[in-house]
């Protein structure tokens, strides 16, 4: 986590790039929430793999157990690792108005696009721009 070549530059750099890192609340909820999703998933099509034949049935149930403790663990990890870099979980401020974001969203005022799914990822990415424009001081 973390840990993509853009993202270890990014930290390797940021004492002399004079980086800090902010981290929406509504973010790290999110990934809280979908990343050990995903992972279940994942983990579902290796338990479905058909490898008693092959002998390799303890091993299988051996990964299945690491899978679990990686689920498990996923947001005692996540906020490690977001302390390791220093990063500040930054609350939805008190002044973004809800009501306003629904709005827009009726309103099909930018950046609300056609469709549910973009709908909602626009009110997802205009949380996380009142976050960091008002959260963090911009």
């Amino acid at each position: 986590m973390l840990r993509s070549p853009d993202w270890m530059e990014l930290i390797e750099k940021a004492p002399q790039w004079d980086l800090r890192f902010a981290v929406p609340e509504v973010c790290l909820l999110e990934a809280v929430a979908d990343v050990p999703r995903e992972w279940r998933k994942r983990r579902s099509e290796v338990a479905k793999l058909a490898v008693g034949e092959f002998g390799l049935t303890q091993s299988q149930n051996e990964w299945l157990d690491v899978i679990d403790r990686k689920i498990d663990g996923y947001e005692e990890a996540l906020g490690a690792r977001l302390a390791d870099i220093e990063a500040d979980i930054v609350p939805i401020p008190e002044g973004v108005n809800l009501r306003d974001i629904v709005q827009r969203a009726i309103d099909r005022r930018k950046p609300y696009q056609e469709g549910e799914e973009k709908r909602r990822l626009s009110r997802h990415a205009d949380l996380v721009y009142d976050t960091t424009h008002r959260g963090c001081g911009s």
